[in-house]
């Protein structure tokens, strides 16, 4: 409790909606947690959908220098909830000018910050992460390897670079999410399921492959959440 998670990446495509859906079916399924989730993606809010019908959901535009006020006011006002943030894609101009006021504000309310940094094989997002991390000092930082991009070793931009020694001597864990099955993953989406809605509704074929994905992503995530 008293955590909230910004899953960012700042890239669209690399999974961050996937990485919150996760993330959020972990700490109310798993960790039997209270979960506040606030959206920020503008074109395709398909987190939002889903997870309002299973928890507490707003909409918030990062986008809009009026709503970060109303962002760290959302924060405030649910202190016992574990808040998941799913941030909008290509906001580095935003990014860098808010980032640092969130991140001390983090550490002023005394609430454990996380930022699971969703990650794809190609090299710009390694700059991507390392912007980040000069822009928070208080945050813990956990690059997500998604798979869904290939195996583990295909992300060698970061591996064994400078930016993943950053981010060791600040604590942080590298996330190694497991691929779902493409058919799976198009029925969520097509559906707007959250995933404890998709084992109740889809098919058993389908319900055995799920769990069987959901098993592992929960023992990789328990390691950060």
């Amino acid at each position: 409790m008293n955590e909230v998670f910004f899953v960012g990446g700042n890239k669209g495509g690399v999974g961050k909606s996937f990485f919150s859906t996760a993330l959020i079916d972990f700490k109310r399924n798993f960790r039997k947690e209270n979960v506040f989730f606030i959206e920020t993606e503008r074109s395709n809010p398909d987190v939002y959908e889903a997870v309002s019908k299973v928890c507490p959901s707003k909409f918030v535009d990062m986008t809009d220098l009026d709503d970060w006020p109303k962002l760290l006011e959302m924060i405030n006002s649910h202190p016992d909830e574990v808040i998941v943030i799913n941030s909008e894609a290509a906001m580095a101009p935003i990014l860098a000018q808010f980032m640092p006021i969130f991140d001390d504000t983090m550490r002023q309310l005394n609430r454990r910050f996380v930022t699971p940094w969703v990650m794809n094989t190609d090299k710009d997002s390694l700059g991507l992460l390392f912007d980040h991390l000069e822009q928070t000092s208080y945050a813990e930082v956990h690059p997500v390897l998604n798979l869904h991009h290939g195996l583990k070793h295909k992300f060698s931009h970061y591996l064994g670079s400078k930016v993943e020694k950053m981010v060791q001597e600040r604590g942080g864990k590298n996330v190694v999410l497991p691929v779902l099955t493409p058919m799976i993953a198009r029925e969520l989406n097509a559906q707007k399921w959250a995933i404890e809605v998709a084992i109740e509704n889809t098919t058993f074929g389908n319900k055995i492959l799920l769990e069987s994905w959901r098993k592992n992503a929960w023992k990789v995530i328990e390691e950060i959440a």
